[in-house]
């Protein structure tokens, strides 16, 4: 009982001073606690107010939905969740193919057209290519940055060199929005929950 009391307080204590706290459980049935988590994949945010379960599956719209099978396929093919890729081609193109950002960038994944040639993507407007491409691309960000899942998000944004400068999450406003977003909609589609505002 005195180590579970101290545990607690060892729990509330460093959420005060370090802000959000993370854990995951192990195979042996201990906890895990962090307030900079390496691997968004494992940890989970912890929150003193015990939440209930969803139960009932969330329905997502329609475009969210369309291009779960190639996700899905892929996402297999390199390695990662598909909560993951999905999070990301939601905050990269809100599943949109023809989107476009002010800097060129095309598509699902949004793929600078010399990066697509690089990773040996023929027509950036297909999705199915664009999907591939994009996480092609973050597979390798991930490989280089020995599996830091967070690293390689804000590389696939900002890039390689700018994250390699930083050593982390650069001190750059929309990079580290874009992270907590992928993030974010990675809890969704991996838990299901409802999240009342895309923003």
């Amino acid at each position: 009982m005195k180590y579970v009391v101290l545990l607690i307080v060892f729990i509330f204590s460093a959420e005060i001073f370090a802000g959000e706290i993370y854990y995951y459980k192990d195979s042996k049935g201990n906890f895990h606690f962090t307030d900079t988590p390496t691997d968004m994949l494992r940890y989970k945010p912890f929150n003193k107010k015990v939440k209930k379960k969803v139960k009932k599956r969330v329905k997502f719209s329609k475009k969210e939905n369309v291009y779960d099978d190639l996700i899905k396929l892929y996402s297999k093919e390199f390695g990662f969740s598909f909560a993951l890729i999905k999070a990301m081609v939601k905050a990269e193109s809100d599943f949109n193919p023809y989107a476009v950002s002010p800097a060129g960038a095309i598509g699902l994944m949004q793929l600078m057209p010399e990066t697509a040639k690089t990773l040996g993507v023929k027509n950036i407007w297909s999705p199915a290519e664009n999907l591939y491409g994009g996480i092609k691309y973050m597979r390798f960000l991930t490989d280089f940055f020995n599996n830091d899942i967070r690293k390689a998000i804000a590389a696939y944004n900002s890039g390689l060199t700018t994250v390699m400068k930083a050593k982390g999450i650069p001190n750059i406003v929309e990079t580290q929005n874009y992270v907590k977003r992928v993030i974010k909609y990675y809890y969704r589609y991996e838990n299901r929950v409802v999240v009342a505002s895309d923003k």
